[in-house]
């Protein structure tokens, strides 16, 4: 089996950044909530025409042990949670401007950093939100 390096599947991805005075990589992530995700994304690609890739749901469980994916409690508040604090970081994308395509207010859009450290960023504050929903406080000292 061929195992691709991290790097290169986050170049893959990669634009130039739509930042007024960036010359940094970034790539748009889609931060939302589904319950059925498959069905969702297929749902995207009918609807706006976008082939999305999913990196990773929540609550995250790793491939070592893999299980049923399981529902947080309150993942509406959690979304928003998360959605306000990458808005506060400046991350969001243009939310002001409707789809070409389907006319709709896509506000869950991000552009981050195209590196590893990018994507950690954002990794780090979905999995903190996600575990405060589920009652795991830890990560928050």
């Amino acid at each position: 089996m061929h195992h691709r390096r991290t790097s290169d599947v986050l170049q893959s991805f990669a634009t130039q950044s739509t930042r007024a005075g960036s010359s940094s990589k970034t790539m748009l992530l889609k931060i939302g909530r589904a319950s059925n995700v498959q069905r969702r994304l297929n749902e995207w690609q009918r609807q706006c025409g976008y082939n999305l890739s999913l990196v990773r749901y929540y609550p995250y469980v790793s491939t070592s042990r893999p299980s049923t994916p399981r529902k947080m409690p309150h993942s509406h508040k959690v979304e928003r949670l998360i959605h306000i604090e990458l808005e506060g970081q400046g991350l969001r994308v243009n939310h002001k401007t409707n789809c070409d395509v389907c006319g709709r207010n896509h506000r869950e859009w991000f552009e981050v950093e195209a590196s590893r450290a990018g994507i950690n960023a954002v990794d780090e504050i979905v999995r903190r939100w996600s575990d405060w929903d589920e009652g795991n406080p830890q990560r928050f000292h």
